[in-house]
């Protein structure tokens, strides 16, 4: 027998053997269990664009360097929940759910609509908000009251948003799109455009201030936003749904979105969720 050919061929198969441990350990710790993660460091990361993001989350104008809006209280509430302190990171609102994906923080939450083809990637948590879609016009501007009327018309709305999708799918509508959501009412009040069409949200927060804006018809094309996690991350899915329903039913969650006049009937939904989730 060759020993020394034997020798060779069991360190070769040693090397081997060592070499898969070490890949499955980097594996297993590039993998750790987010919310072990989270509580472990007594740090919640979140994800979002601050720009224009009223009234989710935008900058203090009389302290630019504060962030305010409806959810900044949400998030702050969760991270009291869960014992920890909330880093925060600005990313453009056109890549946040691919820089989500990609471990640059542990949740991405602004407004993001619960969708099919977004679920295809990112696990979502329930719902946390019931939106819908609402016009924006000139205070002057008789031709638009119902969703029909904006054929023919220009119509700002932003990008990747049902309000899109829905514009898109009427047909016969000129669809200005925007990044930001200050531009289009800047446009409307210009008369660039027609008419605005975005959730309610940001109609409210921007059209009911302005006297020369206006409201009109009824909202319409209700969904949901939700917390979007990695595909992988459902401990902490999980525990961010007892929050939100912790949150829901102690009532906290209606005084944080009174305090920024968003609560509505329509709201009455999330204490449903289970049948909600299932309807979608």
């Amino acid at each position: 027998m060759n020993y020394k050919l034997l020798t060779i061929r069991c360190m070769l198969f040693l090397q081997i053997c060592f070499s898969v441990i070490c890949l499955s350990l980097t594996d297993a710790f590039a993998y750790q269990n987010t919310l072990e993660k989270i509580k472990s460091s007594g740090v919640l990361t979140w994800g979002f664009n601050a720009e224009g993001g009223a009234p989710y989350v935008f900058h203090d104008l009389k302290h630019s360097s504060k962030l305010i809006g409806f959810e900044v209280e949400l998030v702050e509430a969760i991270a009291r929940e869960l014992g920890v302190k909330v880093q925060c990171f600005q990313n453009v609102w056109d890549s946040i759910l691919l820089s989500l994906q990609r471990g640059d923080f542990d949740i991405a939450l602004n407004g993001i609509e619960i969708t099919p083809d977004r679920e295809q990637s990112i696990l979502f948590t329930r719902p946390y908000y019931v939106y819908a879609e609402q016009i924006v016009v000139r205070a002057a501007d008789n031709r638009i009251n119902s969703l029909e009327d904006l054929r023919g018309k220009k119509v700002g709305t932003l990008y990747n948003t049902a309000a899109k999708r829905m514009l898109e799918e009427m047909g016969e509508v000129t669809v200005n799109i925007y990044s930001g959501q200050v531009e289009p009412f800047k446009d409307l009040s210009l008369n660039r455009i027609d008419a605005v069409f975005v959730d309610l949200p940001i109609a409210s927060y921007y059209a009911m201030p302005n006297p020369q804006l206006r409201l009109v018809g009824k909202p319409a094309g209700e969904g949901y936003y939700g917390i979007a996690v990695r595909k992988e991350d459902t401990a902490l899915a999980e525990e961010l749904n007892k929050i939100i329903e912790k949150l829901l039913r102690t009532g906290e969650l209606k005084k944080i979105y009174g305090r920024w006049g968003l609560w509505n009937t329509a709201q009455e939904k999330l204490f449903l969720h289970e049948e909600l989730l299932q309807k979608r």
